[in-house]
């Protein structure tokens, strides 16, 4: 998680090479609640998302240079756990189905509305958090096994991860 989604504003990375598109979506985004950064070229984003921690990444699947597949390689090896939702014209279906193989959350097909867009978003941010959790509460319990019988640290520790968790 990035250190401005911890302050409640989830980091979206919007690429798209036609930088009108990336603006438009981003200042959408923004509006929605997001700390949105629109890029036109995949190659800067290729290299901020090994830079800058985002919470997640927008991409057109078709640009030049680095496509929005390879976009979605290169973030799901720097940060598995961050989703990505390809967005495409029609005609490149099969791309975003390929997409979905390869990871992607999601695929939308322009245009599509903004309202969308937030909605997988949230959807998408939602999944990833709770996946953390998971492994989180799994390593809590893991290390509660090894722990001497008889100690209950294990239950303090899950009554205050319960507890952390549930203020959020």
């Amino acid at each position: 998680m990035s250190e401005t989604a911890t302050h409640g504003r989830p980091r979206v990375m919007v690429v798209d090479d036609h930088l009108s598109m990336a603006e438009m979506l981003a200042d959408g985004l923004n509006d929605h609640g997001f700390d949105a950064v629109a890029l036109a070229s995949s190659g800067e984003a290729a290299t901020r998302l090994g830079e800058n921690s985002f919470d997640a990444l927008v991409t057109d699947l078709r640009m030049p240079h680095i496509d929005g597949m390879e976009l979605l390689k290169i973030s799901r090896v720097l940060a598995p756990e961050r989703p990505v939702i390809v967005m495409t014209a029609y005609s490149a279906l099969e791309g975003a189905i390929e997409s979905m193989r390869q990871g992607a959350f999601h695929y939308l097909i322009k245009p599509f509305k903004l309202d969308e867009l937030v909605l997988f978003l949230n959807r998408a941010l939602d999944a990833s958090r709770i996946r953390r959790e998971a492994v989180s509460l799994r390593k809590a319990l893991i290390e509660a096994e090894s722990e001497p019988e008889g100690d209950d640290s294990f239950i303090v520790h899950a009554r205050s991860e319960v507890h952390a968790r549930s203020k959020r």
